[in-house]
């Protein structure tokens, strides 16, 4: 069980949400207890919240087909992991353990180890620049791998330039595969005064890394224990605000790409990479990594960074074959489109701030996938796409045209808010921010194409636990703010018949709630011809919802039901940060030379959740 302490250090001090488990014969009991804090810590407001989740008889409402004959899975639960981090239950991750082998600093970044014989990049331009430092990476890393130190940092307030310039500073990939926990593989950044030091802005690469090769192995082959910390890789000519911006180069399909792409070398499976306290701004891709179900990489660490504004490749994040993928603390906005550039032309719905692609129906093991204290912000489609199904915990959804989905494995959503905009992002006319088809097009009056919340798609098991849709009033192309989906044709996903549980769940300020005409059930069943989910509510409020067990129709007085993203921003006492965009605007720039807890997810979701709690 966490302190409160570590909770207030988990969460943020803006508000405070305590998890109390216990388990009974017929039912696990959770109170959910939130304090509303001011800036010093004072308590404004308490609201206490008990409810039950059942785990043997629950009351189901079952759709009018048969109910599958093969007894449902157990709906999935969760855990506190060692370090604090939730998990789901049963589950075992290397990420937990590898995440506690190193100390933090006083805003909890972690104080990776730097060996003696760093090799040190920087330009005549950059502050500090020394005579002994290297002009290129590939000229650093040939001598961090010759002294042993597989150390390569670059100096702060530089700006490094890429291949296509001659001569490159970012001149190669990473492709040291040797290290170990003990001595890792490290491209990172170094201030004035050390690794400590921020008085300068992080290192800018206008270049991406492949990772990934052989020319230190002689033959292509696995990689272990690589950290890459405290960079930003910006693709300045993709940027229609850079005074470096070049049309041509903006929609070439190889121009500054990625920020850190990992494909499968071969050989044999990769593990153990840590990418922290990174921006990736205006490339193609953020990230992306891409392995095979015979070398599959094992436990990615995704913590603390940015994604921003990539755009022209679908996402701004990708994994394929990962497994333990932990992504904590991070925000990602505005991926897959650039109104300038590249508006949205996605009727498809398949340009995402993430996407975890689909593994073959063969592979069985669970992918252990989280996210955790994560924003999907504007995104041109869904947030995220979870095909490898796992936990999404204290998650802020924020104006997508599709919130997103965990599915195929068990999943389960805990403590998520899913905004969806309340009109602020709708620059190009009523409705524009959350669709995902261009203005005045067929496709775009769909309600096929905005207005989704987050579901579960073709999961054996589904867990809703304290979520919270809101702020999603317009009645232009309406959709659900939580569904069931237990077939997906079109990306060919075996039918499975869901076991899906709704605990704690409300809707409020969402335009379109009950699909159904007369309101007796509600629009959370998409079934799409595929076999029937058995689903259970618990302490749900769905308005208009009637007739469903463990559902309450009638709104209920809320403690503050104004709370949204927008009004939070406005909490912060910041200047700039008036609205839901703003808010995400300072999200963006948020790292370890400026770290403010006030603008992780978990600090806006707590603060919207206390608003829901129900009047005592």
């Amino acid at each position: 069980m966490m302190s409160v302490m570590q909770m207030q250090k988990r969460f943020g001090a803006t508000a405070f949400v305590a998890l109390l488990f216990c388990a009974i014969a017929s039912a696990q009991v959770l109170n959910v207890q939130t304090n509303v804090t001011d800036s010093s810590g004072n308590v404004l407001a308490t609201a206490t919240t008990r409810f039950t989740v059942p785990v043997a008889n629950p009351t189901t409402q079952t759709s009018a087909a048969p109910a599958p004959t093969e007894t449902p899975a157990q709906a999935p639960t969760e855990t506190a992991a060692p370090n604090n981090l939730p998990g789901m239950t049963g589950q075992v991750y290397e990420s937990d353990r590898w995440l506690a082998v190193y100390p933090h600093d006083t805003n909890g970044f972690t104080q990776f180890p730097i060996p003696a014989g760093a090799c040190i990049v920087s330009t005549a331009a950059t502050p500090g620049h020394l005579a002994t430092d290297f002009a290129t990476f590939q000229a650093a890393s040939d001598a961090a791998v010759a002294n042993g130190s597989l150390c390569v940092l670059f100096r702060d307030g530089g700006i490094y330039s890429n291949n296509q310039i001659n001569p490159g500073v970012i001149n190669d990939n990473i492709q040291i595969p040797g290290g170990t926990q003990g001595a890792p593989v490290l491209i990172g950044r170094i201030g004035r005064n050390g690794v400590s030091d921020h008085s300068l802005p992080r290192p800018v690469l206008l270049q991406g890394f492949g990772i990934g090769g052989k020319r230190y192995s002689g033959t292509a082959g696995p990689m272990h224990y690589i950290i890459v910390f405290g960079l930003d890789f910006y693709g300045d000519q993709r940027d229609p605000a850079s005074p470096t911006f070049n049309a041509t180069n903006a929609t070439n399909g190889w121009y500054q790409n990625a920020g850190l792409n990992f494909v499968d070398p071969g050989n044999g499976p990769s593990d153990h990479f840590w990418v922290e306290d990174c921006r990736f701004r205006y490339m193609q891709v953020g990230v992306s990594f891409q392995s095979t179900q015979s070398y599959p990489l094992s436990t990615l660490i995704f913590r603390r960074n940015v994604v921003d504004h990539c755009y022209g490749a679908k996402f701004g994040g990708y994994d394929y074959h990962v497994h333990d993928l932990l992504v904590v603390d991070s925000v990602f906005d505005h991926d897959g489109w650039e109104q300038t550039v590249a508006p949205k032309n996605d009727i498809q719905g398949r340009e995402h701030d993430w996407y975890t692609a689909i593994n073959p129906p063969s592979e069985s093991i669970d992918p252990q996938h989280r996210f955790i204290d994560v924003v999907f912000g504007r995104a041109d489609s869904e947030g995220y796409e979870g095909d490898d199904g796992g936990l999404a915990d204290s998650v802020l959804y924020l104006a997508n045209p599709i919130g997103g989905y965990l599915g195929v494995y068990q999943s389960m959503f805990h403590n998520v808010v899913v905004d969806g905009g309340g009109g602020e992002f709708d620059s190009s006319g009523p409705g524009s921010g959350l669709a995902i088809g261009p203005s005045g097009t067929a496709e775009k009056a769909s309600a096929f194409n905005r207005g989704w919340g987050i579901f579960g798609d073709c999961a054996v098991s589904c867990t809703f636990d304290t979520v919270t849709c809101i702020n999603k009033p317009e009645n232009i192309n309406c959709g659900w703010a939580l569904a069931v989906d237990t077939a997906d044709k079109a990306k060919g996903l075996p039918s499975l018949a869901t076991q899906a549980s709704f605990v704690n769940c409300k809707v409020d300020n969402w335009f379109v709630w009950s699909g159904d005409p007369n309101t007796s059930s509600p629009n959370i069943v998409s079934t799409n011809n595929g076999p029937a989910p058995t689903i259970t509510y618990s302490g749900c409020y769905f308005p208009q919802v009637i007739n469903v067990a463990g559902v309450n129709a009638a709104v209920p007085a809320y403690v503050d039901p104004t709370r949204c993203a927008s009004s939070y921003a406005r909490t912060l006492g910041v200047t700039a940060i008036k609205d839901g965009p703003s808010l995400l605007d300072a999200m963006d720039g948020n790292w370890s030379g400026n770290w403010d807890d006030r603008l992780l997810a978990s600090s806006a979701v707590n603060w919207i959740q206390a608003g829901f709690a129900i009047k005592q």
